[in-house]
């Protein structure tokens, strides 16, 4: 049998880039979706597709509360199995709802808090890791943000929110690209909207590639481009207020 070894560049370009975007509400999470630039989908767990719906170059799938994963996994057999590229980004809003539609369906099924957290997880994060292993696509997943403090350290921790420790844990894991969507007032005092790619201060942020900025403007294709060495044709575009 014949071993097919790939450049790691080449493999990079292949799998397109997988990022986790946490952040607050209204900062602009689900508007990310339209600087893509290219065909997206969208998975909606939020109902809360109002700020994007102008962007033409975006389909929603929606999804509710009953079986939310059941819903959902026809949609990845098909972008699993479908070679025409007709979409070329993935949008999952949020990561961190669809989680607790499934905790709230668990908790159905199991009478004990803990095994219904229990089995959340081990559904969640096979679920997270069968979309960021999509070949050839680009996989962005929004979290809510939450902060956690540590009573010991007296620090306080920005990460990723997902219900029960073990998935919250995990998230940053999964990603080679964790980007807070942050609120940032500029020397002038004005407002503007940042994605940070470097943690400090207590944020959970990272870039495996390094060839991000430690802030990047929120143009979902711009920071594909940079990551995969592309050149950036135009200026990034700002995302707005949701």
């Amino acid at each position: 049998m014949a071993i097919n070894f790939q450049n790691v560049a080449d493999k990079v370009t292949d799998q397109g880039v997988k990022i986790l975007v946490p952040g607050d509400p209204g900062v602009g999470k689900t508007v990310l979706a339209s600087t893509t630039n290219e065909p997206t989908l969208l998975i909606d767990a939020e109902a809360g597709t109002m700020s994007i719906r102008n962007a033409k170059h975006i389909k929603v799938f929606s999804v509710t509360s009953d079986e939310p994963l059941a819903q959902i996994f026809p949609v990845l057999e098909y972008l699993r199995s479908n070679n025409d590229q007709k979409f070329k980004w993935v949008v999952i809003d949020s990561i961190s709802e669809l989680a607790e539609m499934v905790l709230t369906q668990e908790k159905t099924n199991f009478k004990n808090g803990m095994k219904a957290y229990g089995e959340m997880a081990d559904k969640m994060i096979p679920f997270c890791k069968a979309f960021r292993d999509l070949e050839g696509m680009n996989v962005v997943m929004t979290a809510k943000l939450k902060d956690e403090k540590d009573p010991e350290a007296g620090t306080i921790e920005h990460r990723a929110s997902a219900p029960g420790k073990q998935l919250s844990a995990q998230l940053p894991y999964l990603f080679d690209l964790v980007l807070p969507l942050r609120i940032i007032k500029n020397p002038d005092g004005e407002t503007e909207r940042w994605l940070m790619c470097e943690g400090d201060q207590g944020w959970i942020a990272k870039d495996r590639s390094g060839k991000l900025d430690k802030w990047e403007e929120p143009n979902l294709a711009a920071i594909r481009d940079k990551v995969v060495g592309k050149p950036i044709n135009s200026k990034p575009t700002a995302v707005k207020a949701a």
